[in-house]
């Protein structure tokens, strides 16, 4: 805590007594909590408080992430004595992350409350109101029953009429207008026979708007269906029943859908597609939107789908140029983008609040010398943000340089059902689901599998750009402008066309010119030489041909007496958003190429070719190396074998050894920083700055800073020199 505090009177979470500050108009008090994250991901955050006329309207919460710090403003007058979702953020594994309440506000003398904060779901933890048994499952597959519970709905009930009796709960803590503008939509898939899809709303006890919220979905979900995925999808109609998940609505309109039926084959396939599943969601919610703007009397507005083709390049006067395609609109997809939104990361998965523009590219004027950034965008309009493009990578020369030699391809689109996670689900006991398919999508595909390809040619000290294969097709980029081209495909297949004829023509052109290529991806050789896509292309530029479609092994070792002797690794990470290989591809050397690595079991799982122009190609992934060290190393070999030397003056991130506690005088290990231009400031956790200098390195010295005049306390440091940063926390004794 910072500033004043007082003890509650009564109690808030688990029965126990909570803290509380009086707002101000300027921050004068902080209550600080600050967790210990089991590894790095995506972390839900929620808070608990106990609600009342005397509190803040805007009680402000700074989430310290991974990408940066965001602002949430909570109405503690309402939604007491439950969790109140602020968000979801990515956190690195320890105690980087933070959540900051303070007592600024619009309105003085109100109590701003700091109770508790939860990150994640966590595992279920409350009994079963009628058995007084826990799951102990993760919490997001739990009945509803268990999640009301844990939210703090009172009364005990069975799984169905627990929901709606539920959201009223939740409903009548809101505000007049949550109150006024809230509906209830259950999402079912049906059984028992049939096909296809269709909506009801109670029989007898419709709350009023219920049958103008059903025929607005019910049409919009059936139009988008049978237009854009199976124009034979069946319609079975707007209906009505006493489902007893509809009866206990009292002041929300609610309907329930029944999408399709798990037990039909069709509709089960579907259910399980990636793409049906954002076709639906995005019709029911184009339907929520006709429901709102016609009890408002406005035109609906669409929040428009993703930018498309996205490039970031660095430019010769030290900026960095991202730019991308407007997305499509109307029929199925949403409305017209009218602006866009670019995001920032230093680390590719935590990313920055976003920098609104209002064209079609926008330029970064201040990125630091030999630095790696990740940019994603997304589109905007008056009816709301879509969702982010892929993660593209950049990193700008280092001091002195100007050249840039590598261009980063993302050509990894693919995400259908044949990459769901299979997961053996034991549970529950009495009834063990067996083998199930999952759609958990970070595990298949992220999208943002750039980052393992930046960090592995940066830590070479490579500069380099990166593009979407779709803006390399299009020729919005030139690949000829470039030494050596990565270009990633990951678990890409037919369906999606690993490498489509245009691409085909391009890297014919550029390798025939000289060019250098390295190449990874899972299903390369079974799509164009097995499938006969490309069978002339894959054997005379990328030098090898089929053997078979699964290695059947997940390890791989070098050959011996070649250039890429010594290495030894593994196809597996369990990094966030890493996914799950299956099949690595089979190949072996032709027209002039050698092996240079090969899987456990003898067969080759690389290629290499050096004359007239240069090739490496891997018959699996390179970003699924879960060993950076590994993956670095591959990477560093690739690159002299392809006679680019590799730079190793590249900077470590923990460049600089801070010790956990000082006292008059801070000192600083600098035995692995390189000569160049350094910085050290320490910030509280509010952000004030207490110290602050700047100072050449010479390549060898530690550094003594004397604090006599830094008080007492807990302190976050930035550390940076040439462009690298290093941030984590002291504590002054």
């Amino acid at each position: 805590e910072i500033g004043a505090w007082e003890t509650s009177r009564t109690r808030g979470y688990r029965s126990k007594t909570y803290r509380y500050a009086i707002s101000k108009r300027n921050e004068t008090a902080a209550a600080i909590f600050q967790p210990n994250i089991p590894k790095d991901g995506l972390y839900w955050v929620s808070v608990h408080y106990v609600a009342g006329i005397n509190r803040s309207v805007d009680t402000r919460y700074k989430i310290i992430h991974a990408g940066g710090e965001s602002h949430i403003s909570i109405n503690q007058e309402t939604h007491g004595g439950t969790w109140v979702y602020l968000g979801q953020f990515y956190f690195e594994k320890g105690k980087k992350g933070k959540v900051i309440v303070t007592n600024e506000s619009t309105e003085t003398g109100q109590a701003i409350v700091a109770d508790a904060v939860r990150f994640g779901g966590g595992l279920g933890n409350v009994p079963d109101c009628s058995y007084g048994k826990t799951s102990r499952e993760p919490r997001f597959e739990e009945a509803a029953k268990y999640y009301a519970q844990f939210q703090g709905f009172p009364d005990c009930t069975n799984d169905v009429t627990i929901r709606p009796k539920y959201a009223e709960w939740e409903l009548e803590k809101g505000t007049w207008k949550e109150r006024k503008n809230a509906i209830y939509l259950s999402w079912h898939s049906n059984g028992n026979g049939g096909s296809g899809t269709e909506t009801y709303v109670h029989s007898y006890k419709k709350v009023k708007g219920s049958r103008m919220l059903q025929n607005l979905i019910h049409d919009q979900l059936i139009k988008d269906i049978q237009h854009g995925y199976d124009k034979q999808w069946k319609d079975r109609g707007k209906k009505a029943a006493d489902f007893g998940e509809l009866r206990g609505l009292k002041n929300m309109p609610g309907v329930l859908l029944e999408i399709g039926f798990h037990d039909h084959n069709k509709d089960a396939k579907a259910l399980t597609e990636p793409d049906f599943r954002n076709l639906v969601a995005r019709g029911v919610y184009k339907g929520i939107v006709q429901y709102f703007a016609k009890k408002s009397g406005k035109r609906p507005i669409y929040l428009p789908e993703p930018p498309t083709h996205l490039i970031a390049q660095n430019k010769t006067n030290g900026s960095i140029e991202i730019s991308w395609k407007a997305p499509r609109f109307g029929g199925i997809f949403g409305h017209r983008a009218t602006a866009y939104k670019v995001y920032i990361s230093r680390n590719g998965k935590g990313f920055s609040n976003g920098k609104i523009v209002n064209e079609n590219s926008y330029v970064f004027e201040t990125p630091e010398e030999g630095t790696v950034y990740y940019f994603r965008v997304t589109a905007l309009n008056d009816g709301g943000e879509s969702f982010p493009t892929t993660v593209i990578a950049v990193r700008t020369p280092s001091r002195g340089l100007v050249e840039v030699p590598f261009l980063i391809v993302d050509g990894f689109d693919r995400l259908d059902r044949n990459l769901a996670v299979i997961v053996n689900e034991r549970s529950p006991k009495f009834a063990p689901l067996g083998k199930t398919r999952r759609l958990f999508i970070e595990q298949m595909n992220n999208f943002d599998y750039s980052t393992q390809h930046a960090k592995s040619l940066a830590a070479n000290g490579k500069a380099f750009d990166g593009a979407s294969n779709e803006a390399v097709a299009d020729r919005m980029i030139q690949l000829s402008n470039y030494s050596v081209v990565d270009w990633f495909l990951g678990r890409e297949s037919s369906k999606d066309k690993t490498l489509d004829k245009k691409e085909q023509v391009l890297l014919k052109k550029y390798l025939e010119n000289g060019g250098n290529l390295i190449i990874s991806g899972s299903e390369l050789a079974f799509d164009l030489v097995n499938k006969n896509t490309g069978k002339d292309f894959y054997q005379n530029f990328l030098k090898a041909d089929f053997k078979g479609d699964d290695a059947g092994v997940l390890q791989f070792v070098s050959f011996v007496n070649n250039q890429f002797g010594g290495i030894d690794g593994k196809l597996t990470s369990h990094e966030f958003g890493a996914y799950r290989l299956k099949s690595p591809d089979i190949i072996h050397p032709i027209n002039g190429s050698q092996s240079i690595l090969k899987y456990k079991n003898g067969q080759t799982a690389a290629v290499a070719y050096k004359k007239e122009f240069g090739v490496i190609n891997f018959a699996f992934p390179l970003e699924s190396i879960g060993d950076e060290r590994i993956r670095n190393n591959i990477f560093k070999k690739s690159i002299a074998y392809l006679n680019y030397p590799v730079q190793t003056n590249s900077l470590d991130i923990k460049i600089a050894a801070f010790p956990k506690y000082f006292h008059g005088q801070l000192k600083v290990g600098m035995g692995n920083a390189v000569e160049g231009r350094a910085s050290l400031s320490l910030n509280t956790a509010l952000g004030k700055e207490v110290f602050y200098e700047k100072w050449s390195h010479d390549g060898h010295s530690d550094k003594t800073f004397f604090t006599q005049n830094v008080p007492k306390g807990v302190y976050n440091y930035t550390f940076e020199i040439n462009g690298q940063q290093q941030i984590g926390w002291v504590i002054k004794e």
